[in-house]
């Protein structure tokens, strides 16, 4: 089985699972903001998963697995765009891309690999517990 077609059924169990009583509003209102961060997250890129996992949090997800297979589709998503973007625009430094194309793939894998293993509980807490204290230091900082 394909990777992507693996993480599109697993995301999609766990959309039915977590998602049956959410209304169609909601999940319209969720797009409209998703598409706002693809915007965002196409030229700048910082926190777009928290914001994403914060969506898919409030639409009434709880299994972190599945918001993170929907959070990385969805990024992998923005970025192809982005990316598809930025080469026909030549504004891609290759040498430089290479590097971070090597580093992100590691990354990625390593990442997916220890993810799975992880308790959901524990990821939750520290999602948490990272974001309030982003959100500090850049309340300090910014004076």
């Amino acid at each position: 089985m394909h990777l992507t077609h693996a993480i599109f059924l697993f995301a999609a169990a766990a959309i039915v699972d977590d998602l049956q009583a959410t209304s169609w509003t909601a999940v319209a209102v969720c797009s409209f903001l998703e598409l706002l961060v693809a915007i965002y997250g196409g030229y700048f890129g910082a926190g777009i998963g928290f914001i994403t996992l914060g969506m898919l949090t409030a639409l009434g997800m709880r299994d972190i697995h599945g918001m993170g297979a929907i959070r990385t589709l969805l990024a992998a998503t923005i970025n192809a765009a982005a990316v598809l973007t930025f080469i026909l625009a030549r504004a891609v430094l290759w040498p430089q891309c290479v590097v971070m194309i090597a580093g992100a793939l590691t990354g990625g894998w390593f990442g997916a690999h220890y993810a799975q293993k992880a308790d959901p509980r524990k990821i939750r807490a520290f999602v948490i517990g990272l974001g309030f204290a982003m959100s500090a230091y850049f309340f300090v900082a910014a004076r």
